[in-house]
């Protein structure tokens, strides 16, 4: 054992390095593989998906609010609305208000800005019912139907009880105690 040693010691190889070096030589070949790379679980991936999809909504947002929009990031807006983000319902209001990269649309703005207002977005209340005043009587009947298409009864309740002071209710107002203050009728 002592001339093993010493042999290591002349070519300078540790333990380690002259074992492996001596097995391979031998042919004993018997080294431990590199430990195989663990599989992602369903979890980890889903929680990796989600928060691409959220710095994707986060990037969108700010896109929108620097002008900046694109079919892209109008779709991704559209998908965190849809997907019950307030912020993403509020910017979706603000690009259908606005026409920015798409048509404007008095009934779709009003419609997510309601929706934002019920994830308690700032100001969401206020611009939502402005939204509504700005309409034609036959776009309001327009908007009322996408209301109550897109929200559930206790949604809607919660809005009329969100409806500005200075907001009259109108029949065509979802804040509307059924009376007409405008003698406007809905027209077909």
């Amino acid at each position: 054992m002592h001339k093993l040693h010493s042999r290591r010691r002349i070519f300078g190889l540790t333990s380690l390095t002259f074992s492996l070096l001596a097995a391979s030589v031998l042919g004993n070949t018997a080294e431990a593989a590199p430990p195989a790379p663990k599989e992602p679980s369903a979890k980890e991936i889903a929680a990796k998906e989600a928060a691409a999809k959220a710095n994707a909504l986060k990037d969108a947002i700010d896109r929108v609010d620097e002008n900046r929009v694109d079919d892209h990031v109008i779709a991704t807006i559209r998908a965190g609305a849809e997907a019950g983000s307030g912020p993403a319902a509020q910017r979706l209001g603000y690009l259908y208000l606005s026409g920015v990269g798409m048509e404007m649309n008095y009934p779709q703005a009003y419609l997510w800005y309601c929706v934002a207002a019920l994830r308690n977005v700032p100001f969401a209340v206020d611009t939502a019912f402005k939204v509504f005043n700005r309409m034609t009587p036959s776009a309001r009947v327009f908007a009322e139907n996408l209301i109550s298409t897109r929200l559930t009864t206790s949604e809607i309740a919660r809005l009329i009880a969100m409806r500005p002071p200075n907001v009259p209710a109108t029949s065509s107002n979802p804040g509307s105690d059924g009376g007409s203050t405008s003698g406007d009728s809905p027209s077909k």
